[in-house]
């Protein structure tokens, strides 16, 4: 409820902000956008990107144009962004208050008031609002899905054997969500509250060999977000 009145603008008036960086990032990715759902061709350049480098290498561009044709068609048919303009980061932020309310209540025992105020007082963290409000959609969904990530690590570790291989899978996921949204001082701060994290829980519940499992899924993550980080590699090496 309290995400639905925070962000009610945006959810039922369909309205965007238009702060800071906001007039940098937006209007070329909806340039992008309408290029190829009236002409069905992939726009190659924009101001960041020079010399014929695909667009998807700069953060100008966040829309997946790694995708092949018939996937990036239905992206574009049923992103959450043709319903709400900013509906794709808001389901990430709503992810991120869900999971730490339910990672308070695996890791502490919470009740109902314990999980809605982590879930609450993640949700508002000036970190993650403010970027957002400025433009920085990746950060607020790399940062939004940090609680998912350990949730998933904590039922990987926690769970029975079938149970904690779909934790795994999902964490693979997730993360891999996270490099595709190409924010990487994020990513790696998370790495870094994740693999002492994963340590502890490995540990707590006697299952280390779980760790093979995690670091399995962190390689499956890097290997999803391989569209985007290795066109940005190609792209820094040959950048001046």
């Amino acid at each position: 409820m309290t995400w639905a009145v925070l962000f009610a603008p945006q959810l039922f008036q369909r309205q965007v902000f238009t702060l800071g960086d906001t007039r940098v990032f937006r209007p070329f990715a909806e340039f992008s956008r309408e290029r190829w759902l009236s002409l069905h061709q992939r726009t190659y350049w924009n101001p960041y990107v020079f010399g014929g480098i695909s667009a998807s290498a700069s953060l100008a561009d966040p829309r997946p144009q790694y995708l092949p044709d018939v996937a990036l068609d239905a992206f574009e048919r049923m992103r959450p962004s043709n319903v709400v303009p900013l509906g794709g980061p808001l389901l990430a932020h709503l992810a991120g208050m869900l999971a730490m309310a339910a990672l308070a209540r695996a890791l502490w025992g919470s009740g109902a008031a314990g999980m809605a105020v982590a879930g609450l007082v993640w949700g508002l963290l000036p970190e993650l609002l403010v970027p957002f409000i400025y433009g920085h959609d990746a950060q607020l969904v790399t940062c939004s899905l940090l609680p998912v990530v350990l949730l998933a690590i904590h039922h990987a570790c926690a769970a029975t054997t079938r149970c904690a291989l779909g934790a795994t899978l999902a964490l693979a996921a997730v993360a891999g969500i996270m490099v595709l949204n190409g924010h990487p001082q994020i990513e790696v701060l998370g790495a870094m509250l994740a693999l002492p994290f994963a340590i502890e829980r490995a540990f707590y519940y006697k299952r280390p060999w779980r760790l093979a499992w995690i670091g399995g899924a962190g390689l499956l993550a890097v290997a999803i977000g391989a569209a985007v980080w290795l066109p940005a590699l190609h792209y820094s090496e040959e950048s001046l």
